[in-house]
């Protein structure tokens, strides 16, 4: 139960800090590196968590 605290404690911080980047991409101009960062970090972690599915369902 402490884990899914955790986690869920996480995932609330990363959702902040995901609007807060919206806002300044609404706000600013981004460069090319910028967006490869972003999309870098949510390919990133899109397949850490198909992983810890597919690892689940395996179990």
């Amino acid at each position: 139960e402490s884990n899914a605290r955790i986690m869920h404690e996480q995932v609330h911080l990363i959702k902040a800090s995901m609007e807060n980047l919206q806002e300044y991409v609404r706000h600013f101009c981004c460069t090319e590196q910028f967006r490869d960062d972003v999309d870098y970090i949510v390919a990133n972690v899109r397949s850490v968590i198909a992983k810890s599915e597919e690892s689940k369902t395996n179990k």
